[in-house]
């Protein structure tokens, strides 16, 4: 935070200083984009804070990942509807519940936990948007987006399903390459 407001005021000052108007507005532009970021992350930062502090309720969100298999479970992305901004949520995904597919709208009992921004890890997530994380005691899987986007994502839910029953390593390559989703068993 502080180093973001010192860097303002450096490129603030390199505006009054610089002679050569371009490099004037190439210092304005750089401040005001500085500035912009600073306020994205205080902003994402206080949403997480007052989303971790609403307590457990049901959350509707659409998916937006494959399903990842990861060392503690399967993790899910997701965004939240209806919250300003529709912040990122980590999803820990409960054991036996049916995994929803990329573009489906699920809802999620759970209570949203601000991501920790004190481990390497977390700052990488909360740098690409993931501020909450959450691990659901119950989940459903309530439809498809809506159109137009959510038949392009239906489609591509069955397509990738049609691909993974052929088997083999010649599916799974066409299912990575041309639908981006991870081979079957990857995380």
């Amino acid at each position: 935070m502080a180093l973001g407001c010192a860097g303002i005021a450096l490129l603030a000052i390199a505006v009054g200083v610089c002679r050569r108007v371009v490099l004037k507005w190439l210092a304005l532009a750089a401040a005001c984009a500085l500035a912009v970021a600073l306020a994205h992350g205080l902003w994402l930062g206080q949403t997480a804070s007052v989303l971790d502090a609403s307590g457990p309720r049901a959350w509707n969100a659409l998916v937006v990942s494959d399903p990842r298999a990861t060392m503690f479970g399967i993790d899910v992305m997701a965004r939240l509807d209806g919250v300003a901004g529709s912040p990122a949520v980590r999803v820990s995904w409960p054991e036996g519940a049916p995994l929803p597919a990329y573009g489906q709208r699920v809802v999620l009992d759970t209570r949203l936990r601000a991501s920790p921004r004190a481990l390497d890890a977390s700052r990488y997530a909360f740098r690409s948007a993931e501020i909450l994380r959450a691990s659901p005691w119950r989940v459903s899987v309530v439809g498809w987006a809506g159109w137009p986007v959510g038949g392009v994502w239906a489609w591509r839910a069955s397509s990738i399903e049609a691909l993974r029953a052929i088997g083999g390593r010649g599916a799974q390559a066409l299912t990575s390459m041309l639908f981006g989703a991870p081979a079957e068993g990857e995380g």
